[in-house]
């Protein structure tokens, strides 16, 4: 399953998708490639530590609506990489938005929005 559009979105990102806060940094992008994901434009492959590290976080934040929102998150089924990101054919780190055009693009684009630092 390696394509130019194959995403591995960190626990940054994926805590984008439910903590509703309008000052919150790039949120807009992580929803919109969060929509893109569920039209089937793109893939995405999750860290094999995100349950632990979004939910020790929506655990430590919002711990009355942290199961609730697990579920949701594990509901979506998608994919979870076994292997480090260094094992991975062609990876590098990229920015979004200025992933560039599609044909600059390595065979496998790993996302990170923007680390939070209260997170």
């Amino acid at each position: 399953m390696i394509t130019s559009n194959l995403y591995v979105p960190d626990a940054s990102v994926i805590l984008k998708w439910v903590f509703d806060t309008p000052d919150e940094a790039d949120r807009d992008a992580a929803l919109m490639l969060l929509n893109s994901w569920v039209a089937g434009e793109c893939e995405f492959l999750l860290p094999s530590l995100w349950l632990y590290e979004v939910g020790n976080i929506m655990g430590r934040n919002i711990p009355d609506k942290a199961p609730e929102f697990m579920e949701m998150l594990i509901d979506y089924r998608i994919e979870e990489e076994r292997r480090s990101a260094l094992q991975l054919p062609s990876a590098r780190w990229q920015s979004w938005p200025t992933a560039g055009s599609r044909s600059m693009m390595p065979s496998i684009t790993l996302l990170r929005l923007s680390g939070e630092a209260r997170w």
